[in-house]
């Protein structure tokens, strides 16, 4: 398959490819396709993220990780209300 692209499109992705890790541009292109032909009609589409971002999420997947291990967690609706009302605030039931 042949792809026309502007200039200026291409370039961006040769950038975003390399900010990455990409080897080449087709790598991250290719899979970047993948990835949205395989989500479902009407899915958001995300960029990949940067090593940055990827080890940022992995730390605070850990921590959660952690906390669920240590019991440090509660139920969101509960932790919600709970916020609320010591805030003065009654939320709907």
């Amino acid at each position: 398959m042949q792809i026309d692209l502007s200039s200026s499109l291409e370039q961006r992705l040769v950038e975003q490819a390399s900010a990455h890790g990409y080897a080449s541009v087709e790598a991250y292109v290719g899979e970047s396709l993948a990835n949205v032909a395989s989500l479902g009609e009407g899915a958001i589409v995300f960029a990949p993220l940067n090593a940055s971002q990827r080890d940022r999420s992995e730390r605070l997947i850990s921590r959660g990780e952690a906390d669920l291990d240590a019991g440090r967690t509660c139920d969101m609706r509960e932790g919600l209300l709970d916020q609320g009302a010591s805030r003065g605030l009654t939320l709907g039931e």
